[in-house]
C-alpha cells in the first residue's frame, strides 16, 4: 500500500523568543501599590475598607476607577496572591467575629 502524497511533513519548531529583564515596576496597579505600601512599612493589617484608603493615598484616578469597593479590592487582591508571594509579600484573609481583616508580612522571595 503507498503512502498518500499529500501527507505534510513537521516542521520543526522554533524556540520562543528571549524573555526580557523583569521590569522595575509589576505590573498590575494594585499590586504596584501594595508593594510600595509594603516598602514603607514593616507589615501591614487592618480591614479592607481600611486596605483600600491606604493604597488610595494619591487620589488617583484611575486607581479609583478600579476599586470604587472593598470588595473589589480584596477579590483583586486575592487574584494576586501567588505572584506577590514571589515578591516577598505574604498575604492573609481572615475574620474576627464579623470583622474581615487582610494582613501583609515580608517572607523570603520564592
Amino acid at each position: 500500500m503507498r503512502r498518500p502524497t499529500h501527507a505534510k511533513t513537521a516542521t520543526p519548531q522554533q524556540s520562543p523568543p528571549p524573555t526580557q529583564p523583569p521590569c522595575q515596576e509589576f505590573w498590575d496597579p494594585l499590586a504596584d501599590r501594595v508593594l510600595n505600601l509594603f516598602a514603607e512599612t514593616p507589615g501591614w493589617r487592618g480591614t479592607p475598607s481600611q486596605l483600600l484608603s491606604a493604597l488610595n493615598v494619591d487620589d488617583n484616578a484611575e486607581f479609583r476607577k478600579g476599586y470604587k469597593t472593598a470588595r473589589e479590592l480584596s477579590s483583586n487582591l486575592r487574584r494576586l496572591v501567588p505572584a506577590l508571594r514571589t515578591l516577598g509579600v505574604e498575604v492573609t484573609f481572615g475574620k474576627s467575629g464579623s470583622q474581615r481583616w487582610i494582613r501583609l508580612d515580608r517572607v523570603t522571595p520564592e
